[in-house]
């Protein structure tokens, strides 16, 4: 689906998305830092999948490395809430 260089992400992820972040990214994570609502996924991706990926599910997804990525997730963030309160 998308194009590019695959990176090494680390993002947190609600437990309920764990079927999801196996359909988009396949069986090659690895999930760790299991607490009672969440877990921390490892995995190789297309960081532009990613992106989507985190931008489609926020908040339930969190990217947590690169910081890079998470800066993008960020700044998308704040453009969608900064056109919802000027509407």
């Amino acid at each position: 689906m998308f194009s590019g260089e695959s990176v090494r992400v680390k993002f947190r992820a609600v437990k309920p998305m764990i079927s999801d972040v196996m359909d988009v990214f396949g069986t090659e994570v690895r999930i760790f830092d299991e607490t009672a609502e969440t877990v921390t996924v490892s995995a190789m991706v297309n960081e532009m999948a990613m992106l989507q990926f985190a931008r489609s599910f926020a908040p339930d997804v969190v990217v947590l490395k690169p910081k890079s990525l998470a800066e993008k997730v960020m700044e998308t963030a704040a453009r969608t809430a900064e056109v919802y309160n000027n509407s």
